[in-house]
């Protein structure tokens, strides 16, 4: 209910983080464990609505991350390829994005627990 509501509201507060320089999401189960379900909801959610998504993949600071400049894309895709896998009637209304370098929260470089929000896909609900 709680995707559903935010669909309505036209925001979707979801941001789900991935390990440094991969396009797996982060390795620890307490934190990744549950999007498998978000994306389940999602997926439900999205079909019920008539709105559109760009999902935005976004890439930390530090040095390592940087050398692979399609990795916010790749991540992106990811996320994409694993809703259209939940509903394949989403693909047209999925939209796979990379997110300025600028568009870091943290900042810190440190590829730990500390700037794991820099590396992460975020969604935007989009007119179709």
């Amino acid at each position: 209910r709680f995707i559903a509501h935010e669909l309505a509201q036209g925001r979707l507060p979801l941001k789900l983080l991935f390990q440094p320089g991969e396009s797996r999401y982060l390795a620890d189960p307490r934190v990744s464990g549950p999007y498998g379900m978000w994306l389940r909801q999602l997926a439900q959610a999205l079909l019920g609505s008539t709105s559109c998504l760009s999902l935005i993949g976004h890439a930390g600071a530090s040095a390592f991350e940087q050398k692979t400049a399609d990795l916010p894309l790749r991540r992106a895709q990811a996320v994409q390829r694993q809703l259209e896998a939940l509903a394949p009637t989403l693909a047209r209304r999925l939209r796979s994005e990379a997110a300025a370098p600028a568009e870091v929260l943290i900042g810190s470089a440190s590829d730990d627990w500390r700037d794991a929000l820099d590396r992460r896909v975020s969604f935007k609900l989009r007119p179709c």
